[in-house]
């Protein structure tokens, strides 16, 4: 069955780069000192196994932060995290995930690639600038398949645009859809196998 495979969708995060993003900056988008919203975001994501969970944790660390135990967590898959912390609401994720709980989001860039938002109290607190890099192997694997006549090639992931858009050029890969929700993946699948594609799926969070 695998050889028959005419189209492949990649899913970015861990899969076309390394996974391991890590927090560059933290810049300040209202009141909350960037320290403090770090606190809080640490906090947010203390027991969640995400990439950008773990690269918070460990910014965290890096600065000798001690985040407290959160009181209630609720992980929004593709989205992120809302948590309340010593009693404050606390929403670390993307700028849908921020609309979703009724955070203004009017004064925030949410194109902006390589991003996550913190808001705290239903306003905009932080935004953490994180890097990931593209594995060395992904453009030979990428050849490989175009060589063995695997004839479409997708970058399907939960990121913004700007950012899939950025690793999709360094790849070469034309095709692209980005802020989706793993259900809009298997919505992608689906249109491809209506198409008469015989897809193969590479990425976790299915």
């Amino acid at each position: 069955k695998l050889a028959g495979v005419d189209a492949v969708v990649f899913d970015k995060t861990g899969t076309l780069t390394s996974g391991r993003p890590s927090v560059v900056g933290v810049d300040a988008v209202g009141d909350v000192a960037p320290v403090e919203a770090l606190r809080l975001a640490a906090a947010a994501e203390g027991h969640l196994p995400h990439p950008v969970a773990r690269a918070v944790r460990a910014a965290a660390r890096r600065r000798r932060l001690q985040p407290p135990e959160p009181e209630s967590v609720r992980f929004v898959p593709g989205g992120g995290v809302v948590a309340r912390i010593e009693g404050r609401m606390v929403v670390v994720g993307d700028v849908r995930l921020l609309q979703e709980e009724g955070v203004d989001t009017g004064s925030m860039d949410g194109q902006t690639p390589s991003r996550a938002w913190i808001a705290v109290d239903g306003r905009p607190a932080a935004a953490l600038r994180l890097r990931d890099t593209t594995r060395p192997e992904a453009r030979q694997v990428l050849e490989r398949l175009r060589g063995m006549g695997v004839g479409e090639v997708w970058l399907a992931t939960g990121d913004r645009e700007q950012a899939a858009r950025s690793v999709a050029r360094g790849l070469g890969i034309t095709h692209v859809r980005s802020r989706l929700m793993p259900e809009d993946k298997i919505a992608l699948v689906r249109e491809l196998h209506d198409r008469g594609r015989s897809v193969a799926l590479v990425g976790d969070g299915i």
